[in-house]
């Protein structure tokens, strides 16, 4: 290890879920949910108790909106990213306010948003991907009619601009690397590499919650340090990270995501 500016020493295990250490509502009227308790058989017995006793059945309460949902998801992301006008009562996806505010401009951003995902759904599908459960829910609620959604899919509509402004900034990324390691299958090398800082992203979602600081090395390969976010030095690595180049020395641990071959480092330090 060596020492920085001011004695700091910076070093980290990059590992999910490490600390990465650095050592240096209700009220809208115009949506309705249906419940399978209000409604019974000509026979005389409610569905309710159907689902009660038959475990080969499952109950999702479908919500029903006279708005796009994705529409409604980022009204609300509008009104939180400026937080000084939001209406008091916008505490929910649901709520009258967050309905109140959507704007034409927010309704072309959800088509927007639609047709992005729709088309990456398309391309994994042709390439064969395997879909996760999450990507597997958002085909659905992309290829949905947008006025209708079960409530297991609300998080998911919720979160939706986020993840298109993670995803639409990481394509620009993969622009400027390799998207295939020469080396791929070669397993883990302990080594040291001069690497030029290209972009920071926050990546969160229900497994993982970091910062992942993304570089290129002498070949054009992409490399990644994740950090998370309560790490109390971050804002030192901030800094180096505004540099033109770091010497890195770590564990390469060669990853995939989708199409994009990378080295994620771990137990990383300042050569």
């Amino acid at each position: 290890m060596s020492n920085y500016t001011n004695n700091w020493k910076l070093s980290g295990s990059g590992g999910v879920g490490s600390q990465g250490s650095i050592t240096l509502g209700s009220g809208l009227n115009s949506i309705n949910t249906i419940s399978l308790a209000n409604l019974s058989s000509d026979s005389g017995f409610s569905y309710q108790n159907d689902f009660t006793i038959n475990p080969n059945f499952r109950r999702y309460e479908m919500i029903e909106s006279n708005e796009d949902i994705i529409a409604l998801s980022v009204a609300w992301k509008r009104l939180r990213d400026n937080r000084d006008n939001v209406p008091i009562y916008a505490n929910s996806l649901l709520s009258a306010d967050v309905y109140a505010a959507v704007t034409t401009s927010d309704r072309d951003h959800a088509s927007q948003i639609r047709d992005y995902f729709s088309k990456k759904i398309m391309l994994w599908t042709l390439k064969e991907f395997k879909l996760s459960q999450y990507r597997q829910d958002l085909s659905e609620l992309i290829h949905g009619d947008g006025k209708k959604i079960t409530e297991k899919m609300l998080p998911i509509a919720f979160r939706l601009p986020e993840f298109y402004e993670y995803d639409i900034e990481f394509d620009k990324f993969k622009q400027d690397v390799t998207l295939e390691l020469k080396h791929f299958n070669s397993g883990t090398q302990q080594k040291s590499s001069t690497l030029t800082p290209i972009k920071c992203f926050y990546k969160s979602n229900k497994r993982i919650k970091q910062f992942e600081y993304w570089f290129k090395d002498g070949y054009g390969n992409a490399n990644m340090i994740g950090i998370e976010p309560k790490n109390p030095l971050k804002h030192i690595w901030d800094k180096l990270f505004d540099s033109e180049r770091l010497q890195i020395e770590a564990s390469y641990c060669p990853k995939k995501y989708d199409d994009l071959q990378y080295y994620q480092l771990l137990n990383w330090k300042l050569a």
